[in-house]
């Protein structure tokens, strides 16, 4: 028998459009006029990505320009935008006037409720000598900040951070941020983390004292996103304020620690910071992500057994080992829930096991190192896994 597709509710072919990228989706809608009706349906666009492409460097002159998909989608689908990720790939500088304009209208526009940025690559202090992005093509981004009335989360996965570029109000994001009154009802932010594998080591980040200005002001906030050495005492004293909204997920990205010259500048999160925050916060939840090798002794500067860890990643270039999954089983057995695994181990099968049988709340486990089978056999059968993923060897 011969079916009809096209004949299928308009609710059912907008499910099965909003699994499509882009790409897929304007190939599907060219397929008969009543496809091509759902491709407009104001639900497919709540959520949308633009890309733009920037320069391989910033010793020399470069341009920015944004994908032709990017420019179509925000002319013809801007203003239903509600979860709006903007990636600018390389270094920004130079962005043509239509782009920049194009991200203006934006502003002015639209109703996000959820912003996520990733302005060029992560500045070091290798980066200051070189060139800087223009001002009013910074400006153009800031805008969405600046006009924004309903967002209730921003990340910011990376930003230029030139000193004087961070020194001018109108061209530092944050400071937009705490300026524009109708941003006071944040619950979630995120500033320089990431899931990738590598990221600049020891990137130009807003002090200790900036990061605690920005958690005082959005005082609504259940999610904070931050690299480890933008965390210590006094912003965990802030979380755990009478009158402040409870504190729901803590996620830490651990990177190298920056070198400091002398032990006592060491930021060091006590069992007492934790304890604190636990007591005013209950239904805390701690995510840690680490990118590098870290000494045993730094990640203690973090973590302790009060701190309640639910998940833990170790990505491709970090280092995990036997004493290391042998800490994380005694300390966490009650809270941890996920482990994700994608750096290089051996002989950590015994270690492994051990790991997942004392954490009985675990229902996550993805490790990319080759095991035994009759490990993963054990792996399998110890419960019921929301998620499973081994590799093949």
């Amino acid at each position: 028998m011969e079916y009809d597709f096209s004949s299928l509710p308009e609710v059912v072919w907008v499910e099965v459009m909003s699994y499509l990228g882009f790409r897929d989706r304007y190939s599907l809608s060219l397929t008969c006029h009543t496809l091509h009706s759902v491709f407009s349906h104001p639900s497919l666009w709540k959520s949308a990505k633009i890309f733009l492409l920037g320069g391989t460097n910033n010793f020399g002159p470069c341009k920015t320009f944004m994908l032709k998909t990017s420019f179509k989608t925000i002319e013809r689908f801007g203003t239903l935008f509600r979860d709006l990720t903007i990636t600018i790939s390389g270094h920004v500088k130079g962005v043509d006037s239509d782009s920049r304009s194009l991200l203006e209208h934006l502003a002015e526009h639209c109703c996000l409720e959820s912003l996520t940025l990733e302005a060029g690559q992560m500045v070091s202090s290798f980066h200051i000598g070189g060139t800087k992005p223009n001002e009013q093509d910074l400006l153009a981004i800031v805008s969405l900040i600046n006009k924004a009335s309903r967002l209730k989360k921003i990340s910011v996965i990376s930003w230029p951070m030139y000193p004087d570029i961070f020194g001018k109000p109108e061209l530092n994001i944050f400071h937009a941020m705490m300026l524009n009154e109708k941003l006071k009802n944040l619950e979630s932010l995120s500033l320089f983390w990431t899931k990738r594998d590598w990221s600049e080591l020891n990137p130009l980040l807003p002090s200790l004292e900036y990061t605690l200005r920005l958690v005082t002001n959005f005082k609504q906030l259940t999610h904070l996103a931050v690299r480890a050495v933008m965390l210590d005492s006094d912003i965990m004293r802030e979380l755990a304020e009478c009158g402040r909204a409870k504190m729901k997920l803590l996620q830490v990205f651990v990177s190298s620690r920056p070198l400091v010259s002398s032990p006592t500048q060491r930021q060091r999160l006590s069992f007492r910071d934790w304890v604190h925050l636990v007591l005013a916060c209950p239904q805390l939840q701690v995510e840690v992500v680490i990118m590098s090798p870290i000494r045993d002794e730094d990640l203690a500067d973090i973590l302790n057994p009060r701190t309640p860890l639910t998940s833990v990643t170790f990505l491709k270039h970090s280092g995990c080992n036997d004493q290391l999954l042998t800490s994380l089983a005694n300390s966490y057995e009650n809270t941890l829930k996920q482990f994700v695994c994608h750096c290089m181990m051996t002989d950590i099968d015994e270690s492994l096991l051990y790991l997942v049988t004392r954490c009985h709340q675990m229902e996550e486990l993805v490790v990319t190192q080759a095991l035994k089978h009759e490990t993963v056999a054990i792996i399998q059968d110890l419960r019921r896994w929301n998620k499973l993923n081994l590799t093949k060897q």
